[in-house]
This record gives structure tokens, C-alpha cells and sequence, in this order.
């Protein structure tokens, strides 16, 4: 078993998730402790493929899960899964197209309504010339049915886009992070997005060979950003704090 993401609870408890194999394959783990460290339930997933979770978010009962699902031919849906405080689920749902798609960070925007982020090849701009899809970033809202409210792609066709991490503002605009590249190269991304989805700014940080963001944290006046970095030195701790405005 393996924990990616957790979410704290205001009775000083928290929620983790993650994986488990009990030598059938993966399955998504999720597991609420007391403010103590008691295990107070423990939930495993029952899908018919191999699944994990990498993400979760509360608000007020109610726990929303992202993560990935393979598929049966061969790819990968974003999971997503809600369960109650006391560990009932209520629904477990897929979303995807043809290429493969995948959930990593998941966060509660108010009345109900939850935003997913992760990436995908299955949508955005084709290209002409390589004869596919560059993964763009992507973005998902679900209401507490589990139905879409919208989604967005992010990208174009220079280069692949993965995101790992998202934080809300309160005005509903949304920083997004992970990283920009090929597939030997990359380099870290931080950018905000309006509630409609339209990017407000982004940045791209090219420090060596290798830049990822990891996790974001938004703050009253700006941005705080966690990953790693690889150049001469090898691996580094990547931290990074920007305004507003991602300056």
C-alpha cells in the first residue's frame, strides 16, 4: 500500500489515498484517521481493471477521489470516486476519449461543485505533422452527481503538458502546476486560469535539464510551488513563490 494525496479535516483528522495491491492488481486506497492516528475506516476499490488514486478533497460530507482507471484497450480514464466522511461510496464514474487520460490533483469549489486536473491525449489540437496529439493539460468540473459541468484542454502542438497539482482562489480562478516538454526534456509550469477557463498568465522556468512542480499553495498575495530539478548539481528541491500577477 502507498499513499499520494491526502486532504485534512476540521476535526483535526485527515484523509489519505492512494493504492493498494493485494497481488490482484492495483486498486485505489483510501483511508480516514482520527486527529489521534486511529484508522477509523479503511475503503478499496472494486474496479474491474487496475486503478489508483492520487488525489482528494472535502467538503462538508462529502469526499471527492481522482486518480486513473485502465481501460480495455489499453489506456488509462480519470477515476473519479465520492464517498462519504464515513466511507460509503456513493458513485465511482471514468471520463476520457480514445488516448489516455489521467487525474492527479482534485480540489472542492463551493455548492457542490469539484475541479479535476490532470492531462490528456485524448483531447486538444492535433498535430498535422507527428500525426497525434501532444498531451495538453486538462481540466474537469463535476457537480456532486458526478455529472460534467465543463472541460478544458490546455496546450498546442509544440509540446506536452502534465499537471500534478492545482489550488483555488477565492475569486474562482484556479493555479495549475507541473511541467512543459518533450520526452527528454522539460521544464516546470505554473499558470492561473479564470473560472472560465481561460489562462490568466503562465510561466515557464527552465533551470537545467529537468524542471517538474509537484504541489501549489496559493496564498493571499501570490503563489508558493514545490517539485524537483535536475542539471549538474543532479537532483534538487525545486521552490519557487510568485505574485499575483506570476512574477
Amino acid at each position: 500500500q502507498q499513499f499520494f494525496g491526502g486532504v485534512g479535516l476540521d476535526d483535526g483528522g485527515v484523509v489519505l489515498c492512494g493504492v493498494s495491491d493485494q497481488g490482484d492488481g492495483h486498486r485505489p486506497l483510501v483511508m480516514r484517521f482520527g486527529a489521534d492516528g486511529e484508522v477509523l475506516w479503511s475503503y478499496i476499490g472494486t474496479e474491474a481493471t487496475e486503478a489508483e488514486a492520487y488525489d482528494v478533497a472535502v467538503e462538508a460530507d462529502v469526499l471527492m477521489v481522482t486518480g486513473r482507471v485502465a481501460n480495455f484497450s489499453g489506456q488509462d480514464d480519470i477515476l473519479a470516486c465520492r464517498l462519504s466522511l464515513d466511507g460509503d461510496l456513493v458513485w465511482t464514474s471514468a471520463f476520457g476519449g480514445a488516448g489516455s487520460d489521467m487525474g492527479r490533483a482534485v480540489i472542492a469549489r463551493g455548492n457542490g461543485a469539484f475541479l479535476i486536473a490532470g492531462y490528456t491525449d485524448s483531447f486538444g489540437t492535433f498535430d498535422q505533422s507527428s500525426q497525434r496529439t501532444p498531451f495538453h493539460g486538462y481540466v474537469l468540473g463535476l457537480d456532486l452527481a458526478g455529472d460534467t459541468l465543463f472541460t478544458r484542454a490546455l496546450g498546442d502542438t509544440l509540446s506536452d503538458i502534465h499537471l500534478y497539482a492545482m489550488a483555488g482562489l477565492a475569486n474562482g480562478d484556479v493555479y495549475l502546476a507541473g511541467e512543459r516538454g518533450t520526452s527528454a526534456l522539460s521544464d516546470a509550469l505554473l499558470l492561473r486560469i479564470a473560472a472560465n477557463g481561460t489562462v490568466v498568465w503562465q510561466r515557464v522556468l527552465d533551470l537545467g535539464k529537468e524542471e517538474r512542480i509537484t504541489h501549489v499553495h496559493a496564498l493571499s498575495d501570490g503563489v508558493l510551488a514545490t517539485g524537483w530539478a535536475f542539471s549538474e548539481f543532479g537532483r534538487q528541491v525545486l521552490f519557487i513563490r510568485r505574485d499575483t500577477n506570476g512574477n
